[in-house]
């Protein structure tokens, strides 16, 4: 018989407890590419804004200070719109996280915590009784010494009392 004929509410709670991940697993990864077109747009807007930085440098001299102030309001502008924009993304980008991760908890999570209780109790089990193999093994192996210790001090006794 299959797994899904003996318990089949297990076998389905399962297979959508591994769709989740799979969809969560799908979501970190539309994060980390958001993520990577964010830093894509920073270093662009940071190239941008040091090529203008060099060319006031350039011409500073023929600027006059209302001009150089309505460029720092428009790069400040510019700033205040990236940053925004990214935000509204990375906000976007967790909301539907936090949705999935919602539309997780909403299925029974307790069977799957169950066979993981019950697979930690099997290997504790499995250990304790290794351990206490071991554990006999070694007082046989000690018994055996002795024995072995007792055989060779009485051939020794033995030795002595022939030679009288």
């Amino acid at each position: 018989m299959s797994y899904k004929k003996q318990q089949p509410k297990l076998a389905d709670t399962l297979d959508v407890f591994i769709d989740r991940v799979e969809s969560i697993e799908k979501a970190i990864i539309k994060i980390d590419q958001l993520n990577k077109e964010i830093d894509l747009k920073n270093k662009s807007f940071y190239t941008e804004i040091d090529d203008k930085i060099n060319h006031l440098r350039k011409v500073k001299i023929q600027l006059d200070l209302a001009n150089l102030n309505e460029e720092s309001t428009r790069i400040n502008n510019e700033l205040k719109n990236v940053c925004n924009d990214s935000s509204n993304q990375i906000k976007s980008s967790i909301k539907a996280f936090d949705l999935s991760l919602s539309k997780l908890t909403k299925y029974r999570v307790d069977y799957v915590i169950y066979f993981l209780t019950c697979l930690i109790g099997i290997t504790i089990c499995s250990i304790f009784f290794a351990g206490n193999q071991y554990a006999e093994k070694i007082k046989e192996r000690e018994q055996k010494e002795h024995y072995m210790n007792f055989i060779k001090s009485n051939e020794d006794v033995l030795k002595i009392y022939n030679k009288r």
